[in-house]
Order: structure tokens, then sequence, then C-alpha cells
């Protein structure tokens, strides 16, 4: 996000990733082409498909038609409305106990597509299966990871987050997922069986206040990356959300402020979520002030902060409802992992809220929070 360097953009004037140069004479575009150009260039050192002309390369050829027949079920599966959707329910069903089948049966001991290393089918179907279960789940109320039907497919994306960090530190989260899809995809039509993983993902019911839920590999969004113990409550976590805040802490109160004084002058065209304020210079000072409290709320702890870091909240209405609606437009926009790592973008959201109703109070905050909860992606 931004500006792109200038030498990348003479190597790829649009800026679109993914593009790699392998040499001073050939630039290579589209993830599908990159992956099988670096496989080509580097045959020998740690190769991820089998050697040509032999059994095990035919074997990978054919699970990757599997996967496509996948691909496409899936697209006709989310944009069928609910009248017509289980047929392509029917078909999604079938194309994915073909791929859990090929898990069992081509894995072996596994735990991965080809058995017990990485393979290029690996690196091609993990980011695609993020769709595929983030997707289902919120748009269909369809759930992949944590149905017994599917454990091979939930083991096998375990064992690409545990064994490989770098894998684990690019996986998204549902949120981002399912907001990038209407962007790259169209909208999908969704079914009333999504609702209750919908508020769950937009964080509704308080998903998104503190205490959170546990973090692990049965959560209903599972993670196998963390640590033995972490349940992605660790204090490091909370450290990476308010490092995010102190390196970009300039910027942030620049954008924030501005956001903060066009709903005091617009309020009403808001659908009265606040009253028309007139601007008041106030609101910048208070607004770098509730940051260094959300900060150092991530790095104590809430429970741990110092008392005198309270004191003055609540905040008048006319100054805290601009700040409260700018925070939480902040919240909204994490996207993982642009912004920050999963574990650390649910910090970040839990402490926003509550730093929210620090800000205003319990009751005013009771009043605010549902309508200023992220778009429902529909």
């Amino acid at each position: 996000k931004g500006k792109q360097a200038a030498y990348f953009l003479r190597l790829r004037d649009t800026g679109i990733l993914p593009t790699i140069q392998l040499d001073l004479s050939s630039v290579v575009q589209e993830a599908g082409k990159v992956r099988a150009a670096i496989e080509a260039q580097f045959p020998d050192y740690y190769p991820l498909l089998p050697p040509k002309r032999t059994e095990e390369l035919e074997d990978a050829k054919r699970i990757f038609e599997v996967e496509r027949v996948l691909y496409r079920a899936w697209f006709g599966f989310l944009f069928r409305s609910e009248k017509d959707w289980p047929q392509g329910q029917e078909r999604f069903v079938e194309a994915l106990k073909k791929w859990t089948q090929i898990l069992v049966q081509q894995g072996g001991g596994g735990p991965f597509v080809l058995g017990e290393e990485m393979s290029l089918l690996d690196v091609y179907a993990a980011p695609l299966f993020e769709r595929y279960i983030a997707s289902a789940l919120y748009f269909k109320g369809f759930k992949i990871r944590g149905d017994p039907a599917y454990a091979p497919v939930h083991q096998w994306l375990l064992a690409m987050e545990r064994q490989f960090p770098q894998y684990a530190a690019t996986t998204p989260d549902y949120y981002s997922i399912v907001r990038d899809i209407p962007i790259h995809y169209g909208q999908p039509l969704p079914s009333e069986l999504g609702t209750p993983f919908q508020k769950f993902i937009d964080g509704d019911d308080q998903h998104w206040e503190l205490p959170l839920p546990p973090l692990n590999s049965s959560a209903i969004e599972p993670r196998g990356s963390l640590r033995p113990g972490d349940q992605g409550d660790h204090g490091r976590h909370r450290v990476e959300a308010s490092g995010h805040i102190l390196t970009n802490m300039k910027n942030m109160t620049i954008m924030l402020t501005n956001r903060a004084l066009r709903v005091t002058s617009t309020g009403r065209q808001k659908r009265q979520i606040i009253a028309p304020f007139q601007i008041n210079e106030e609101i910048s000072v208070q607004l770098d002030e509730a940051l260094r409290l959300l900060s150092r709320a991530l790095l104590v702890g809430v429970d741990e902060l110092e008392p005198e870091r309270l004191e003055g909240y609540p905040l008048p209405r006319q100054i805290g409802d601009p700040i409260v609606v700018a925070f939480c437009a902040m919240r909204n926009s994490v996207r993982v992992p642009r912004d920050m790592s999963f574990p650390a973008a649910r910090q970040f959201r839990a402490h926003v809220s509550w730093v929210c109703q620090v800000i205003v109070g319990s009751e005013r905050w009771a009043v605010l929070k549902n309508k200023l909860r992220p778009k429902k992606v529909e």
C-alpha cells in the first residue's frame, strides 16, 4: 500500500504484484508464472515438483486439475442465490471431497499434498483454500475447518502454518479476505446461514471486545502457528499492535484528526450517529492523548494501566463522539497481514473498543458501538 518504488515501476508501470525479474532480460508477471519461473530457474535448490518424465509428476498434474475443478465449483457456489444454491453447494462439496481424498491417499504419511515434503501444489493451493474457507463460512454458513468430514484439510493447513513461518506470516484473517472478495471476483450472494459467522467475523456481539476468546487450532478461525501455551493473548501480540501505533503516530494523528473534524461538521449526514457539533481544535489534542492511552494499554494491559491515565474521562460528547467515530474507522480498516499479524490485529481491535468505552463512557458506548461496526459485506 502506498507509493511504489521507482525501480519497481520501471519493471511494471501499473505497480501490480506479483512481478519478478530473475535476470536482466526477462520480467515475469502473474503468480502462477512467477512460481513456475522460480522452479525452472533453480531446479536443484529445494525442488518443489517431482522430476520430469516421472509418474509422480503426472500425478501432480492431475492433482492440479482437481484443484482447478474445485476453484470453479467454489465460484459457482459463492455466487449462486439462496434459491438455486443447493446445486452449487453439491458441486462444491463433491470437489472438496476429492481434494480431501487426495490429501489422505496421495499424501500418504503427509502432511502435505504429495507427502512429507511441501511442493508447488501446496504453495499454489493453500492461499486459495484460505479464500474458500473464509468466504464459504461468511457468505454461506458452510464450515470447512472444524468439520470432521474435512479434517485432512484442517491438518494440512495446520502443517503449513506450523512448519513454515513465512506462510503463517502472510496468511490473512477472515475479515480481510471477505472484504477483498468483491473487489477481485464481484459481489457474492449471501445466505442467511452465514449470519452468525458474519457477526463473529465482523466483530459483532462483543467479538472485538475484551476479554477475547482463546485463539488456537480449534477456534472458529484457527491458527496453528502460535507458540505452545500462547492462545493469542501473549504480550508480544499487544507489543506488535502498539508498535503499529508508535511507528505511525504522526500520520495516524493527522488522519484521525481530519476524520474526526469532518464528522463534527457533517454529523447529520452521518445517519445521526452523533450530533452536528462545531469544529473544536481540542479534538486534536484529545485524540493524540487517546492514541497514547491505546498504545499504553496495549503495552501493559488494561488491568495494569496506571489510574492517572484514565483521569479526565469520559470526555464531553462534542469531543468524545468524533474521536470514537474516528477510532472505530481506524479499527475497521486494519487488514491482515498488511498492517499486522492476526493475533496482533485481534488485540488491536479489542483494545480500540476498550479505549472508545473509556472516552465516551459505558452508557454512550453502548449506543454508538453497534452503529460503528464494520459494514457487512453483501
